[in-house]
């Protein structure tokens, strides 16, 4: 995790280069988060500049995702942070090492976060232009985070040997294939309690292109072993199966 230390000073040049705090007006949608260890007379930025939507909370009530509200999001930059927190004790538990974080207002943006039944694994994903960005499966184990996967990365990885195969005289991989919703949003990644994340995945290298290459990945990933234990990837055409 980035050094929280330098994303306080970050928020505290904000508020001093715009000689006021603009908060974030909670909604019944909104929770409050309070930031730790906040010293007594200084702003709890974490509170003043981040959202915490109520369709992040876990079933226990212990944990949730927070993110940028506008005014931090609209300035563009790479201090931009989404993270995994708990409410009692306030806590930062992680960061989601995303490329493209989620914020307030984003355009093409969202998110879905799905938490099993006991709380234990939650399963981000964050919203692309053409479907889903990235996707993060967080575990937890007594209050803390246990394992934070990347499901982004392994998925492209598994596409990595197909794709080359069939597209041998391409000199792009698979970093350049992009999820894209056929004809509903319906979620690529689904929880199957706290044991298993079922993928079923549509992939391209232009949605907008006459002749794309398309493919569609089926598979299974192991949350405890934390490796795919069933996979299958199918070359599309003209967004059809053949």
């Amino acid at each position: 995790m980035k050094k929280l230390s330098t994303l306080v000073a970050f928020i505290s040049l904000v508020i001093a280069l715009a000689h006021a705090a603009s908060s974030f007006e909670s909604t019944d949608d909104t929770a409050d988060f309070h930031g730790p260890d906040v010293r007594p007379g200084y702003p709890d930025l974490f509170h003043i500049h981040f959202v915490f939507p109520k369709d992040t909370l876990s079933p226990n009530g212990k944990y949730g995702v927070i993110f940028p509200d506008r005014t931090l999001g609209e300035m563009e930059n790479d201090s931009l942070h989404n993270f995994v927190v708990s409410l009692d004790p306030s806590q930062i538990l992680a960061e989601l090492d995303t490329e493209s974080p989620e914020f307030e207002g984003k355009s093409h943006g969202g998110y879905e976060v799905e938490w099993s039944e006991d709380s234990s694994v939650a399963l981000i994903t964050l919203e692309a232009k053409w479907g889903p960005g990235e996707f993060f499966l967080i575990e937890l184990q007594d209050g803390k985070v246990s394992r934070t996967t990347n499901l982004d990365k392994k998925i492209r990885q598994l596409l990595e040997p197909e794709y080359r195969k069939t597209h041998a005289a391409s000199s792009s991989d698979s970093s350049d294939l992009i999820y894209e919703y056929q004809d509903s949003e319906t979620p690529f990644c689904k929880l199957e309690n706290a044991t298993r994340v079922k993928i079923d995945a549509y992939v391209t290298n232009d949605p907008k292109g006459d002749n794309p290459r398309r493919s569609r990945l089926q598979a299974t990933w192991d949350i405890r072993n934390a490796k795919f234990i069933q996979q299958r990837v199918t070359r599309l055409s003209n967004r059809q199966e053949k």
